[in-house]
């Protein structure tokens, strides 16, 4: 159980910290200069709007929102994990969905994503695989 709870610990604590550092980017992301072409196509993202079945927002205010969104969630997952799995008489069905979540999330992550993600949703899914395999003393 000990290893279970340590591959856990990993997997959780890496996703909030993946999240966190997802926030901060977005927060810091408009203090940062861009080239020509990255201004020009912000700012017909700005212009763009776009109606899904409610209020009509720009591109740029979806990808915002997207991204905001994305990190609470990873930050949520990871919280979840660190919080329950200690509570649980057999983490295993929680570790089983991350390590899914994040093999699917990686592979998306290798084809469209910059490094972070990449790093980030490995050193998760190698938590939850550690915890689902119970083999930890390597890591410890």
């Amino acid at each position: 159980m000990k290893g279970r709870l340590l591959g856990a610990r990993i997997a959780g604590w890496s996703l909030v910290v993946l999240g966190c550092g997802h926030l901060v980017t977005v927060a810091l992301d408009g203090s940062r200069r861009v080239d020509a072409a990255t201004s020009e196509a912000m700012a017909a993202m700005g212009r763009a709007t776009v109606s899904l079945g409610g209020p009509s927002h720009s591109l740029a205010e979806l990808f915002l929102g997207y991204s905001l969104l994305m990190g609470l969630m990873v930050i949520s997952l990871g919280m979840a994990v660190v919080v329950a799995a200690p509570r649980m008489a057999d983490p295993r069905p929680l570790l089983v969905a991350v390590a899914a979540s994040c093999l699917v999330g990686l592979a998306l992550s290798v084809w469209l994503m910059p490094l972070p993600p990449i790093v980030g949703l490995s050193v998760a899914l190698v938590g939850a695989v550690l915890g689902l395999t119970g083999r930890t003393s390597a890591v410890a």
